[in-house]
């Protein structure tokens, strides 16, 4: 079945694709009245050898299910309103917990969206999809995070924001599950 998929692919220990997937929405989705046609719903794919999808994750969904429904609507574009259109939230990488990995705070279920427009990373557990690990807005437009091991996550900072004072630079961050400030 033909579906729309972008940026990056990344391979699970079983053999599973994980993919970035996407559908444009032409009319407004009841589930979700504050985002405003067309919009871009992200999807995580879980896809066969054979390309069979074996799982849909709705990225609109599993922020809702997790309290997190604040983030679908930082690009709001209305003042009288909390509106969103557009490509809201930009999946631009999935990847499963690498399998040769010791685990540790993150584990073997776990699986990492990177989200760019919102200058987010995210780590859910694909069992009951719980969001473990969030970090939002030290990094800008950031692309390619990656587990370095079980406690700790690289991730590419485009830092494309020029700020008064500041030089403008790519970058390259590790951010601990500990919490602790990058």
């Amino acid at each position: 079945m033909p579906y729309q998929t972008h940026h990056s692919l990344s391979l699970d220990p079983q053999g599973h694709f994980w993919v970035c997937g996407q559908k444009t929405h032409e009319e407004p989705r009841s589930t979700y009245p504050n985002l405003r046609p067309p919009f871009i719903e992200e999807t995580v794919l879980e896809v066969s050898e054979e390309g069979a999808i074996l799982q849909e994750i709705s990225v609109f969904d599993l922020l809702a299910e997790n309290d997190l429904n604040g983030l679908l609507y930082m690009s709001s574009l209305c003042n009288e309103m909390t509106q969103a259109t557009g490509d809201i939230l930009h999946l631009n990488d999935v990847v499963p917990f690498p399998a040769d990995c010791k685990e540790g705070f993150f584990t073997q279920s776990d699986i990492m969206l990177s989200l760019r427009n919102i200058h987010t990373v995210l780590v859910f557990d694909r069992r009951n999809r719980k969001v473990k690990f969030l970090r939002t807005g030290c990094f800008v437009r950031q692309h390619d995070p990656d587990f370095i091991d079980a406690d700790t996550i690289s991730v590419f900072d485009n830092n494309n924001m020029l700020c008064q004072g500041r030089q403008q630079h790519s970058r390259i961050l590790l951010l601990s599950a500990s919490g602790g400030a990058p």
